[in-house]
């Protein structure tokens, strides 16, 4: 498997988007336009390595590579600045970690 090291995401796990939504929409009248995602921006390859890590599996044959190296050519930058949405919530956005866990914990693994 190859892992991108230059492919940038913010994924979230559903509960916590849906918390996060339905907290801005209901309980802060938030309107317009904001983007809710991760607190943090990573690369593919962190997020697989990440759940492998929570999972105890060892990635002995992944290697790191390149999404331009990839045809037809992909979005290499796909993370989002949540900033603004994190200005109007009394919590954090979770992390890498935070997400896989729970999305590890979803899966019932």
């Amino acid at each position: 498997m190859t892992l991108f090291c230059d492919a940038w995401t913010s994924s979230i796990d559903t509960p916590s988007f849906a918390t996060a939504a339905l907290d801005l929409l209901f309980e802060h009248s938030t309107r317009g336009l904001l983007n809710l995602a991760a607190a943090e921006v990573y690369s593919k390859e962190d997020f697989i390595r990440e759940i492998a890590t929570k999972m105890g599996c060892t990635l002995s044959r992944a290697t790191s590579g390149s999404v331009h190296d990839v045809l037809p050519g992909r979005a290499s930058s796909l993370g989002l600045d949540v900033s603004r949405a994190q200005k109007i919530l009394p919590y954090e956005l979770p992390g890498l970690s935070q997400v896989v866990a729970k999305l590890i914990k979803q899966a019932g693994l």
